[in-house]
């Protein structure tokens, strides 16, 4: 009898990892995923619109002329933060925290304006290499071509990167197309 409640008590253990790892997939993401994406390419749109037409030279790094410009970015990321350390469940904390800063601030609207606009259609996901503690996933984002890292680690945090270089080049042209 001990032998079955042993061999039931691994089978159950095992069923429970492979639950485990199968959430710690990026299709479980999705909406993170795209929020990210969405608010990185927002900020690459402020950029081009409020900071290009000063005559900024950009070196393809949003380095934004205006401290209050990079304080408010800062903000909205910290409150974006705030929300994913809080366990707070949102699954657009760039999303919510843009809307609750609208109000009072004429760039969150701006930007949340951006944040919509942006079109959003990513690829299948290819595991990496693992870095550090975090699993590494790549996808390209089909309209702007644009490489993106998905990277998750154990504790269910997350982050999404995309070159700066590419996030301008497409505001560029999302911009100079009209399409906003």
């Amino acid at each position: 009898m001990k032998t079955k409640s042993i061999l039931l008590g691994a089978v159950f253990f095992s069923l429970v990892l492979t639950a485990c790892d199968s959430l710690r997939k990026p299709e479980n993401f999705t909406v993170e995923i795209r929020d990210a994406y969405c608010y990185q390419i927002a900020k690459a749109m402020y950029f081009v619109e409020e900071e290009l037409p000063l005559g900024i030279d950009y070196p393809f790094i949003i380095d934004f002329s205006d401290s209050r410009s990079e304080r408010f970015f800062e903000d909205v990321e910290d409150h974006a933060r705030r929300q994913m350390d809080e366990n707070i469940f949102e699954d657009a904390p760039y999303k919510r925290a843009l809307q609750e800063m609208a109000g009072l601030d004429r760039r969150a609207s701006v930007v949340l304006r951006y944040y919509h606009s942006v079109p959003t259609c990513f690829n299948d996901f290819v595991r990496m290499s693992d870095e550090l503690d975090f699993y590494v996933w790549r996808t390209t984002e089909t309209n702007s071509g644009i490489p993106v890292k998905f990277m998750l680690n154990s504790e269910a945090y997350y982050e999404v990167e995309i070159e700066d270089e590419d996030a301008v080049t497409w505001a560029l042209k999302l911009c100079e197309g009209g399409e906003l």
